[in-house]
């Protein structure tokens, strides 16, 4: 599993979220979760080393805190799940189930699920909707960036698969800021999600192709560069979000950003294009909306 060069454990900060529904069938209790992060394990794909969530969906029971102990045993939780429960990777049910516990467990969860699901064009189509979408939890779209083909892609590729935008959010209180990917959304990013061939990124062997090139059409983008990385630096922290294909790209991104290679070092030809230098005053961004 990927893990984090700046730690000893090797464990990345932050928290990766799935559902999971408990039934009892024939008095024995069954699991089922999040069929997504399921299928990760089968096709030999695991996450990077870092704390988990179960989300408790129907049960009435509080999330449950899975700390990581740097084993990377947690990198392919859940590790059984063949019910494919569709619900159970849908952001809504993210969203209902962590609001219910983020005041006394975890608000920025709940807020994270909330951003992840703002950047989904069919919910929220135009800029006004994502920032009323962000607002209800005190957040500000500050900068969003357009994607770009990458260079040498075929016409048919430009032609069918839809690239989306990174949108970066700031909660107005803290100045913290938030970049948030978009998830699968259009039938053509199944040729995304389903290119399983084995790639480098950042220095980073035995990366999924079709997340890594996705992210890369947004990161290598010129307004990425223009638009979106110098708001960066009036940020206080930042978080990186995203939910299905946009949380693949959010996972990829926050590694190169704890990898940081140097020039001349391996993967700095994919760290240059998201590199920045933080201000040492942040400041409040002006909202786009």
């Amino acid at each position: 599993p990927l893990r984090n060069p700046l730690r000893a454990d090797g464990v990345f900060p932050g928290q990766r979220v799935f559902t999971e529904r408990v039934e009892r069938i024939l008095g024995m209790p069954f699991r089922f979760h999040d069929p997504v992060s399921f299928v990760a394990n089968l096709v030999g794909l695991s996450h990077p080393v870092m704390d988990a969530l179960a989300v408790d969906v129907g049960g009435g029971g509080a999330p449950e805190f899975l700390a990581s102990s740097g084993s990377g045993s947690l990198a392919t939780w859940p590790v059984e799940d063949l019910s494919f429960w569709i619900n159970g990777h849908e952001i809504r049910t993210y969203i209902r189930y962590l609001k219910a516990y983020a005041q006394p467990f975890n608000v920025r969860s709940y807020q994270m699920a909330v951003l992840a699901s703002a950047v989904y064009p069919n919910r929220n189509p135009t800029l006004a909707d994502v920032a009323g979408t962000a607002g209800v939890v005190g957040w500000n779209v500050v900068a969003r960036s357009k994607p770009a083909p990458l260079m040498g892609e075929i016409d048919s590729v430009k032609e069918v698969i839809v690239a989306d935008q990174a949108t970066l959010f700031q909660e107005r209180t803290s100045l913290a800021c938030a970049i948030a990917f978009v998830g699968t959304h259009d039938i053509t990013q199944w040729v995304v999600d389903l290119n399983f061939v084995s790639s480098e990124y950042c220095g980073i062997n035995g990366v999924h192709e079709g997340f890594r090139n996705q992210l890369q059409r947004v990161t290598n983008a010129p307004d990425f560069s223009a638009s979106l990385q110098p708001a960066l630096a009036s940020c206080k922290d930042l978080y990186v979000v995203g939910h299905s294909l946009g949380a693949a790209q959010a996972e990829l991104y926050a590694a190169c950003i704890q990898r940081a290679p140097k020039m001349g070092e391996a993967g700095w030809e994919d760290y240059q294009f998201i590199a920045w230098t933080p201000s040492a005053t942040p400041k409040l961004l002006p909202a786009m909306v």
